[in-house]
């Protein structure tokens, strides 16, 4: 079963897979953590180096998109996710 760490103990835990000569997943299988938990984790402390930091920034504040009920209006919003993977949702 996977053990819930702490903000804290993450920057290890992402230091170790570097070192690991794994695969993210079978790092993650070796030290019973959940993938997407490392995949997120590893998200919010690299800051473009490989070093892990941990007061680097979480995730962002609140955005206000205003008001979405109108009908015509054309809506698109994307969500850059890092590693590649953006997210688009739009209407219109």
């Amino acid at each position: 079963m996977a053990k819930r760490r702490t903000r804290e103990a993450w920057p290890a835990v992402i230091d170790g897979f570097s070192g690991s000569g794994l695969s993210i997943d079978a790092y993650c299988r070796r030290i019973w953590i959940c993938r997407a938990s490392f995949l997120c984790w590893r998200g919010t402390f690299l800051s473009g180096t490989s070093s892990v930091s941990p007061a680097a920034p979480a995730l962002q504040s609140f955005i206000d998109l205003g008001p979405l009920r109108l009908p015509s209006a054309r809506m698109e919003l994307r969500l850059e996710l890092g590693d590649g993977l953006v997210l688009t949702i739009m209407r219109g």
